[in-house]
């Protein structure tokens, strides 16, 4: 709902952006859904736009704004657990060690060091699963983190 995942920035059947406000177009359209409510004994009564009882499903048509949509859709705790599970290139080192360079310089090791190089598989959608928001202890809680940086760098070692 605070619109950082490319999700929240896409357009709607009309060709206008979710994020615009429903007056000039924009919101987001729930397709596949229906108009309705459960009564008190939890059967579903269907109804029409205005609210109003019907004998049969009247589909969605309605738009909603994507502040109120996102805000309400990711606060239910269900859709927001997911299987941490994921498999990372998490680091990479290649290099090559020159020996008897002098007499007084047994070798030298040249390499390349590279960090968080790729997150071949995630199922946990739009994070990195290793990235955490705070110091403390928040370990599986996801709350809008900057983006995980891949490191890349060069390493140069001399042996006396």
């Amino acid at each position: 709902y605070a619109g950082v995942l490319k999700g929240t920035a896409l357009t709607n059947p009309q060709g206008h952006n979710y994020r615009e406000d429903v007056a000039d177009g924009g919101g987001v359209l729930v397709q596949n859904a229906v108009y309705g409510h459960l009564d008190t004994e939890g059967k579903v009564v269907f109804t029409d736009a205005d609210g109003t009882e019907t004998s049969s499903p009247v589909e969605n048509q309605s738009y909603v704004g994507a502040e109120s949509f996102f805000h309400h859709y990711w606060g239910k705790p269900g859709l927001s657990i997911f299987d941490a599970s994921y498999v990372k290139l998490r680091e990479l080192v290649v290099g090559y060690t020159f020996h008897n360079i002098s007499s007084w310089l047994s070798g030298v090791n040249v390499s390349i060091v590279g960090r968080n190089l790729w997150l071949i598989h995630s199922n946990m959608p739009d994070v990195d699963p290793e990235n955490a928001f705070s110091a403390g202890n928040t370990q599986g809680v996801n709350s809008n983190p900057l983006p995980s940086t891949r490191n890349v760098g060069f390493n140069l070692k001399f042996i006396f």
